[in-house]
């Protein structure tokens, strides 16, 4: 019974991005959170579970602009509407990790034209 555990709790582990600390989440898995519920989105190359910032009612352009994002990477869209790097600051509470590597697009908050 004992080895079924070790099993069990060795298959949960995440691997850790050595990089940011942040747990490595798939795309794959990102997409299964695609609900008001457990909702998920990507910007620049990080995770963020923003059900708690849609429960709020924080977004200006309404949640419609975020629920249609979940599971998805959304880094164009948001670049696309002209979020500021504050806007990006104020979702830091929400991250919950980053892609793989070999899933990464390579954009940094770091470009954005303001």
């Amino acid at each position: 019974l004992q080895d079924i555990t070790d099993k069990l709790i060795d298959e949960t582990k995440r691997e850790v991005d050595p990089d940011t600390g942040l747990e490595v989440i798939s795309l794959k898995e990102v997409s299964s959170h695609c609900g008001r519920g457990d909702g998920w989105v990507v910007l620049y190359d990080k995770v963020y579970q923003v059900k708690e910032y849609l429960e709020h009612g924080e977004h200006p352009g309404g949640e419609y602009a975020i629920l249609r994002c979940l599971g998805h990477d959304a880094t164009m869209v948001f670049t696309g509407a002209g979020h500021s790097k504050e806007a990006l600051a104020m979702l830091e509470k929400y991250i919950i990790g980053i892609l793989p590597r070999g899933e990464r697009m390579g954009c940094y908050s770091d470009m954005m034209v303001l």
